[in-house]
């Protein structure tokens, strides 16, 4: 009993040794815990992490990306007493399956106009503000805008392909320029909607980008790069057809009319519903309320279909890309702001003898790629209409300046430049369809000499040098 005690006792007295130790050592625990959680409080806190691995957008990239298709604020159009060269860009939109079979006539038409400056531009950068020989280290004393490709500054380029597409090489005039959010494109689906809207949304980004054209890979200019941005820049409406020009008694059966349903009410009442060509061109503040619509998209998407209606009790085959734009535009009250044609783009629905052709317009064959037939397609096959004027093919450019030339820019003589010499909103400037086996000669037509074409004419050529 005794010895039981004895050993308790010395228990005691090393449990109490080494309990005093070990407050000693947790206090002190404590208090490093504690001056680590302060200083680490004070050190700004890192950004959540994603299941990718990657950090959370914060809150201001949430917003730039939510402000991307909007135009970007105009700076300063001088720094440092150099001013800014800045020209507004047209946007071609290509809306293609992949290959472009006519690359070498785009890119032929677009090194047509390398280095060219249209007079306006020009006048705002080197009249309005005098530049600074002293401060100005360029050449010819102003700051130049980023060249589009092919060494020009009219155009920008967009490509949607389909998802699965390959890509283009990279020495392709269109490497690089394809848009990041593609989808499956089918024909007659409202996916050729989506795909619009995403070439939209991309080429908004550019706030320079101010008129934004739809072309598909069968397209091909039937102007001069000069001529078609002096038009388009100059134009004050979107080339489409969003205008309320029914005869509601004559055409209450036509087809048009009959695509539309009421279950598309209340949002669309019939006396929205419009039609024109799918191959837009846009001005960008029409081009901006298309990347921002939800309401019109939603109710197109769900009910302008192909198949057959059940409220109507018959077939209705319903095309969003012939019918979203022109709809939206009179749901936005802006239909007096287009040009109610739409005749940028001429297509053809009847064949040769004269049929016509129902859904798919007719293919061009290598017969068609002539003078002749190239300025017919001008005129819309209308001899009425006067698109094929010599004197306003010649005379446009006048309107521009090539860059090297721009040191010696005159502001008097550019103050006394007018374009009058336009031609009617009417007249086409681009034609489709033209396949892969038109792609040689359509080359050599457009680059030749011809003194009535001029399109893309080479360097080499007396008439239009």
């Amino acid at each position: 009993m005794a010895g039981h005690q004895q050993v308790r006792g010395k228990w005691r007295t090393q449990y109490a040794r080494y309990g005093n130790k070990c407050i000693v050592a947790l206090g002190l625990l404590m208090a490093v815990t504690g001056m680590a959680l302060i200083i680490s409080g004070m050190q700004p806190k890192a950004a959540p992490v994603t299941p990718g691995g990657g950090t959370g957008p914060s809150r201001g990239a949430v917003s730039a990306l939510r402000k991307s298709a909007r135009p970007a604020k105009r700076r300063s159009s001088t720094t440092s007493g150099c001013p800014m060269l800045r020209v507004p860009k047209v946007a071609l939109m290509f809306l293609t399956r992949g290959d472009m079979p006519h690359e070498a006539s785009w890119a032929a038409w677009l090194r047509s106009a390398e280095g060219m400056v249209p007079i306006d531009p020009a006048q705002n950068a080197l009249c309005a503000h005098k530049p600074d020989p002293g401060k100005c280290p360029w050449a010819n004393g102003v700051r130049q805008s980023p060249m589009g490709p092919m060494g020009q500054f009219l155009y920008s380029v967009y490509v949607h392909s389909g998802p699965g597409y390959r890509g283009y090489k990279e020495d392709s005039l269109f490497h690089g320029r394809e848009v990041p959010d593609r989808v499956q494109v089918r024909w007659g689906e409202h996916s050729m909607v989506e795909a619009l809207r995403a070439l939209i949304r991309e080429a908004l980004r550019d706030p320079m980008n101010q008129r934004f054209q739809l072309l598909c890979e069968y397209s091909l200019p039937l102007q001069s790069p000069l001529l078609v941005y002096q038009q388009f820049i100059k134009e004050p409406k979107s080339r489409l057809n969003a205008c309320n020009t029914w005869d509601w008694q004559e055409h209450r059966t036509n087809s048009s009319r009959d695509r539309w349903t009421p279950k598309m009410l209340p949002t669309i009442p019939e006396a929205l519903w419009r039609k024109s060509s799918q191959w837009v061109e846009l001005t960008r503040p029409h081009a901006m309320r298309i990347a921002e619509d939800t309401a019109v998209d939603a109710v197109i998407k769900k009910h302008c279909t192909v198949g057959y209606d059940r409220k109507l009790r018959r077939k209705r085959d319903c095309y969003s890309d012939e019918h979203y734009v022109p709809t939206l535009m009179a749901y936005l009250g802006l239909d007096n702001e287009t040009t109610c044609s739409g005749n940028t783009m001429h297509v053809s629905w009847q064949s040769s003898s004269g049929k016509y052709l129902g859904e798919h317009p007719m293919s061009y064959s290598t017969k068609s790629v002539t003078l002749g037939v190239f300025l017919w397609l001008r005129q819309a096959g209308n001899n009425e209409l006067l698109c094929n004027e010599v004197s306003t093919i010649r005379s446009v450019g006048a309107m521009f300046v090539h860059q090297k030339e721009l040191r010696y820019f005159s502001c008097e003589r550019a103050a006394q430049l007018t374009w009058d010499a336009s031609i009617l909103e009417a007249c086409p400037l681009f034609s489709r369809k033209f396949g892969p086996r038109t792609a040689h000669m359509a080359t050599d037509l457009l680059t030749s000499c011809e003194p009535y074409l001029g399109i893309a004419p080479q360097s080499n050529c007396e008439l239009w040098a």
